[in-house]
């Protein structure tokens, strides 16, 4: 009888998937829909471990490692974001048609890029680009890629344009800046983050009512997801620094 049970036991493990010992997909999107974010990646990376075909699977991970990376110190994100950028990049290999991962892949360049300089690195900088327009093609409504447009823009146009036209970035403009913004705007309403970036957007463009307006509507908004709380004090430190301003 003891042999029995043990053969049908060795039997059991043998023939049941990896994944029913590391975690239910499901249970890991439901962790990351509650900002679990470190709990999902643990499912998600014991599920690479047996499925590496799976392009939503990269997806999921490289886009749960953009979000732990966020709220973390500055010295220890770039690790982080370059694990992540690999993820992504073989989602999009296998799966090129998709506007996330597209999107993806630019937010988490252009988190990199950070870390370098926009024009230390020209090679990021394009490939931002690249993967935002590649993403817009896709999905013309898709807010976060719209969003990453208006930055790339605003960023892109601190140089003059005498010395970004000949490197390839002469075509970034801070009044195109505001517009794809307020295009994300359009769709999104009521994400912090878009209402703080065309806030720093106008602040750049010298319109500081504008730049209030927005501001003061992040510090309204209520904060959803963990890194919300950031931008909130982010806003109320640069409504600081444009007190008084016209």
């Amino acid at each position: 009888m003891y042999y029995r049970i043990t053969t049908y036991l060795v039997l059991l493990f043998a023939f049941t998937p990896v994944w029913a010992f590391c975690g239910d997909l499901a249970e890991a999107d439901s962790l990351y829909n509650k900002y679990y974010y470190n709990d999902a990646l643990e499912i998600y990376r014991e599920h690479l471990k047996s499925d590496t075909t799976d392009a939503e699977l990269y997806l999921k991970a490289g886009k749960c490692l953009t979000d732990i990376g966020e709220l973390q110190p500055r010295d220890k994100q770039l690790e982080i974001y370059e694990e992540a950028y690999q993820l992504l990049k073989r989602s999009e290999q296998l799966n090129p048609d998709n506007a996330e991962v597209h999107f993806q892949v630019a937010r988490t360049v252009g988190r990199i890029a950070l870390f370098k300089g926009i024009f230390s690195s020209i090679g990021l900088a394009k490939e931002v680009k690249r993967e935002t327009d590649a993403a817009l093609e896709i999905d013309p409504a898709h807010d976060g890629a719209l969003h990453i447009l208006g930055r790339w823009h605003r960023e892109v146009a601190g140089k003059p344009k005498l010395i970004r036209g000949p490197l390839g970035l002469g075509e970034a403009d801070r009044e195109e800046s505001a517009k794809y913004f307020k295009k994300a705007l359009e769709i999104n309403p009521q994400l912090i983050n878009h209402h703080l970036e065309i806030g720093k957007t106008y602040m750049a463009l010298k319109k500081y009512p504008e730049a209030r307006h927005h501001f003061y509507y992040v510090l309204n908004l209520e904060p959803i997801r963990p890194i919300d709380e950031k931008y909130i004090e982010e806003a109320k430190i640069l409504l600081k620094e444009i007190e008084g301003k016209t």
